[in-house]
């Protein structure tokens, strides 16, 4: 896609790939009704008649529960919560393969946050797109996702399946999380943070660029890891560089 130019791009933004920015109050616009955003996105992606618009625009509000009376709301006319889901209607409005969901629950509370991640996961079912969520809610990923992809300094970590990766995490980095996220079930432990600060992004370190803060880390980590499969997953440390040993003697 980085190949592609503005006009072919035209095509594929909002009809194949959409996304859901992470504050709705103020990804949308505040002096704009919600079917005039509406309208702009449908406008600059196809070439529906007004008529067509304001069907469609009706139709995929009642998809997130919202009464289409709201089409004529402003953004701060609506909850928090409609706000956010009035932002998951523009993105369905072409019903695209893929939804880039961004911090969807960070502004709700914990019962507006369940509740859209149940409508959203219905909605999936019903309409068949794939979500990516890019969260740092570890509830949300636990409970909703998948397949989890754990990122630091701007590389990926590791990446499997949700489920595998918080039963048997195996990046120094995950560990940390995990660790840093208070359970509700079993003996009262002690929350251990991960030492240190996360690394300046235009002077990264050399070599692995979680050694700085890693527990594990040794004369190895100077030289910059792969990315290491263990269990069917894939771990960027050198701590499982045997595996891929093992592998291959194998």
């Amino acid at each position: 896609m980085v190949t592609l130019g503005e006009r072919e791009l035209r095509h594929i933004r909002w009809r194949e790939y959409s996304v859901v920015m992470q504050s709705a109050m103020n990804a949308l616009n505040p002096v704009l009704t919600v079917e005039a955003q509406m309208r702009d996105a449908l406008e600059a992606h196809s070439n529906m008649s007004k008529r067509e618009m304001h069907a469609r625009a009706k139709e995929v509000l009642r998809l997130v529960s919202i009464d289409p009376v709201h089409l004529h709301s402003y953004p701060h006319q609506l909850s928090g919560g409609m706000r956010q889901r009035a932002m998951i209607a523009m993105a369905l409005l072409f019903t695209p393969e893929l939804i880039i969901m961004d911090e969807p629950t960070s502004a709700l509370d914990v019962v507006a946050q369940r509740s859209l991640m149940v409508q959203i996961k219905e909605l999936q079912e019903r309409l068949g797109f794939a979500v990516i969520f890019v969260t740092h809610d570890m509830s949300l990923v636990s409970h909703f996702s998948d397949r989890l992809l754990v990122m630091y300094a701007a590389q990926v970590a590791e990446f499997g399946k949700t489920r595998q990766v918080f039963e048997k995490p195996l990046h120094p980095y995950t560990q940390g999380l995990l660790e840093a996220f208070p359970s509700i079930r079993g003996e009262k432990v002690r929350l251990t943070g991960i030492p240190g600060a996360p690394p300046d992004l235009l002077r990264p370190p050399a070599g692995c660029r979680f050694a700085p803060r890693c527990p594990h880390a040794h004369e190895r980590c100077t030289n910059a890891p792969p990315l290491f499969e263990v269990d069917g997953e894939l771990v960027r440390c050198v701590l499982y560089e045997h595996e891929r040993e093992a592998a291959v003697a194998q």
